[in-house]
């Protein structure tokens, strides 16, 4: 077998043609850990030279609780990471201050938004959310209306038909040319 040094102080285990490389997981993984908690995704990590597919770090993710558990770790400190980024270019800070503003504010939203969408995909912690409750906090969501006359108005609607619907309404006004505005 030919041992070679990876880039990032992993060795890899070449082995024979056609046969993937095995890689030093212990070395790897706080490498790994270390990068994604500063926001760098995984498939971008895994491209650097030295380092396993993606595909295989999920597999070692899968086979190994004991690698899961500080990569999701390392993954949330990640976005929270690239959270302080936006804000930062949100506030025109270059890459030399923390941000990744271009000075361009288009090209500067379309980043903020761009990554914002990324980062409620993937965190649920930056979704938007809406939540129902009723009075006691419960999600059993309960819809009141408060205004009793737009109750009596829905009230009114329930008992009449489709067709006195549109009969009720008023005609189309029209404007001083003879078209509808």
């Amino acid at each position: 077998m030919d041992m070679a040094q990876g880039e990032l102080g992993g060795p890899e285990v070449k082995r024979g043609p056609g046969h993937p490389l095995e890689y030093d997981r212990e070395a790897l993984v706080p490498v790994i850990c270390e990068q994604l908690s500063e926001g760098v995704p995984l498939r971008v990590i895994c491209r650097q030279e030295g380092m396993p597919s993606a595909g295989q770090v999920h597999a070692w993710k899968k086979a190994d609780p004991s690698i899961a558990e500080p990569i999701e770790r390392a993954r949330d400190l990640g976005h929270d990471a690239i959270a302080e980024r936006l804000r930062l270019t949100a506030r025109g800070k270059g890459p030399d201050e923390g941000g990744d503003s271009t000075g361009d504010v288009a090209r500067d939203t379309l980043i903020v938004n761009t990554d914002l969408k990324l980062l409620a995909k993937w965190s649920p912690r930056y979704a938007e959310r809406i939540a129902h409750t009723n009075k006691d906090g419960t999600g059993d969501a309960v819809l009141r209306i408060e205004t009793s006359l737009l109750a009596d108005e829905l009230a009114d609607l329930i008992n009449i038909t489709p067709r006195d619907v549109i009969e009720a309404l008023p005609p189309p006004t029209r404007g001083a040319n003879g078209t509808e505005p």
